[in-house]
């Protein structure tokens, strides 16, 4: 099982950062000229929707291929629904935890990508509470 540990955030906290106006190429490398375009909040990037969205640090086997590693942050938006296939946050039973929306023949599934978990089915008798959306994940290389 994962476990998922909710982070204060606070949208007026944004530290400034140049942004280079030149691009960086992920092939053969390019002379770099220091020339700063801007600066710009990271809030900018990230969220989208400041009132709705939370930040969430998370910890556990997810499993193997999983785009959601041990440590990770994800930036959630608790404002909008899920669609088949996508990373959700949900509380299971008091337990908050990340699991894979899943819809097959209209039913409503939560997916653990660790594939020893079995799936959730949304049924009104397990204790189940979505959370929000994962938008983004950022982790370290």
């Amino acid at each position: 099982m994962n476990n998922v540990e909710l982070l204060d955030i606070s949208s007026n906290a944004g530290t400034k950062i140049p942004f280079f106006a030149m691009s960086v190429p992920a092939g053969y490398p390019d002379i770099i000229e220091p020339d700063i375009d801007k600066v710009v909040d990271l809030n900018e990037f990230l969220i989208e929707h400041p009132a709705t969205t939370l930040f969430a640090r998370v910890t556990g086997d997810f499993g193997k291929g999983a785009e959601i590693r041990n440590g990770d942050i994800l930036i959630v938006d608790a404002g909008i629904e899920p669609v088949d296939g996508k990373y959700v946050i949900v509380s299971v039973n008091g337990e908050m935890t990340v699991k894979i929306y899943k819809e097959i023949d209209n039913e409503k599934y939560l997916i653990s990508a660790n594939l020893s978990f079995m799936p959730l089915m949304r049924e009104e008798y397990i204790n189940h509470h979505l959370i929000g959306v994962v938008r983004k994940v950022i982790h370290s290389l």
